[in-house]
């Protein structure tokens, strides 16, 4: 055609067919990514139809062949002369009671047992937001130890379980062991969480370590960070490497989901979630409230471990029905440790409590993003709202900080082989511990590990391991 009489034409019709182009390029991407949400959502309905089955049906029906069991049984022994009647009708109706009465117990004596541990002489140095930094002397003087920081952090159903029962809690082995304890701890009841993001409380925690620090004769610490709390110290110490050097001689974790993909378990309910319903969920808890729900919370964690049931009225029943002692106990003494245990746990994983310790939207983001994304051996974090990518590299190239990582063989939620990126990046400054006989919640909540003349203790000892660390 004469450029005089094109009139712009073939320029035109380029840019419609570069329109076009992007038209059809796009429309692939969108049907791609509505072929992979179907498939996801089949995935995820499939899934809950089976972890019905598993955790609603089945022990409805295990527990009632149970009672039935526990009424038909005394009924025969007593027909057979095994026992009087009396005897036979009174342990149905002891049980029976204990059944209705144990759901009350648990909201009474297991609440009051939740969280009891105290100590002599703790002071509060700072309060702010959510957080609360307390420091704990320690209870025997063993000469000069270092202190340690316990790096608090948004985990589900709240972090009083740290402080369980008086002779159970994560406190209690450090402190006989002359450790001094700075407590980063949740404030909790729904304390105003909207728009708090993991920035800000990487800088609570940066402030509180600087107070602690401060309070401790500017001697060096030992960060401590246990479950989800771990990895907002992780993201603390790469996003501030410098000043924690200078504060920081050793940073170590319990059972830290550091790249959450081999979390198979808890992650994979998550994994199947469609992307369009978690953005919008975020979306709304963000012009909500600012924070993810207890009953969400509690959904995420319950399906995939089957303790749904448990909760229930039902299921409350049960439980007492099977430890009647528990149901008739009337104060701590009652109880023998173990059953002290079971009965304040109960309540820390209750519905109520959950209530009390929601987490904000952009943490829940970080988090979901390490089960979805994971870490790599290049030691990349997942970004988070107004935050730049962190990478454990900066640790490892800009500190002398010695990192540690305690798992344990029986932990159904956190395997070990999440901390590959840790041997990866860190190499020889990175010690990684396995103990076999371990459950997820074990080092937090059964003192007598760390008891070198206790049956059960583990061996390597968690406090030796990071005391030599620290003397390195």
């Amino acid at each position: 055609m004469d450029k005089n009489l094109d009139f712009g034409f073939s320029k035109a019709m380029e840019q419609v067919m570069g329109l076009g182009r992007e038209v059809m390029h796009r429309s692939t991407e969108y049907y791609g990514y509505g072929v992979q949400e179907l498939f996801r959502t089949l995935s995820m309905n499939s899934y809950l139809a089976r972890q019905f089955v598993e955790a609603g049906v089945t022990p409805t029906v295990e527990s009632l062949r149970l009672i039935e069991s526990g009424i038909t049984k005394p009924l025969v022994d007593a027909l057979h002369g095994k026992k009087p009647l009396r005897e036979s009708m009174f342990e149905v109706t002891e049980r029976a009671t204990a059944g209705v009465r144990y759901a009350k117990t648990v909201h009474s004596l297991g609440k009051k047992l939740y969280g009891s541990a105290t100590f002599t002489g703790e002071t509060v140095l700072m309060e702010t937001g959510p957080f609360r930094l307390t420091y704990i002397p320690p209870t025997r003087d063993t000469g000069p130890q270092p202190p340690m920081f316990h790096v608090g952090g948004f985990i589900p159903f709240g972090d009083l379980v740290f402080r369980l029962l008086p002779e159970a809690n994560l406190y209690k082995p450090f402190l006989e062991r002359g450790i001094g304890i700075y407590a980063m701890e949740q404030r909790g009841r729904k304390r105003s969480l909207k728009g708090y993001t993991l920035k800000e409380s990487l800088d609570t925690l940066d402030a509180m370590v600087d107070a602690a620090y401060e309070h401790a004769g500017r001697r060096k610490l030992i960060l401590e960070g246990y479950c989800g709390a771990g990895m907002p110290m992780l993201a603390y110490l790469a996003k501030y490497p410098q000043k924690a050097d200078a504060r920081v001689q050793v940073a170590y974790t319990f059972v830290a989901p550091v790249d959450g993909r081999p979390c198979k378990l808890v992650g994979g309910l998550v994994t199947l979630l469609p992307e369009s319903l978690l953005n919008a969920n975020f979306a709304l808890a963000d012009l909500a409230t600012g924070y993810i729900t207890s009953t969400q919370l509690r959904t995420g964690i319950d399906i995939p471990l089957n303790t749904a049931f448990i909760k229930t009225r039902f299921g409350y029943f049960v439980e007492g029905w099977k430890n009647p002692k528990h149901s008739n106990a009337k104060s701590p003494t009652d109880l023998n440790t173990f059953e002290r245990r079971k009965l304040a746990g109960a309540y820390w994983l209750s519905p109520e409590n959950c209530a009390d310790y929601p987490i904000p939207v952009d943490v829940a983001r970080f988090m979901l993003d390490l089960w979805l994304k994971g870490v790599g051996d290049d030691g990349v974090l997942p970004a988070a709202q107004d935050l730049e990518p962190l990478n454990l590299g900066v640790i490892h190239n800009q500190t002398n900080i010695r990192l540690a990582g305690f798992y344990g063989g029986q932990d159904r939620t956190v395997p070990e082989s999440t901390a590959k990126p840790m041997k990866a990046v860190f190499g020889d400054r990175y010690t990684h511990v396995f103990h076999p006989s371990v459950a997820h919640i074990a080092y937090a909540v059964a003192s007598e590990m760390f008891d070198k003349g206790s049956p059960w203790a583990i061996h390597p000892n968690p406090i030796d391991v990071v005391l030599e660390l620290y003397q390195r």
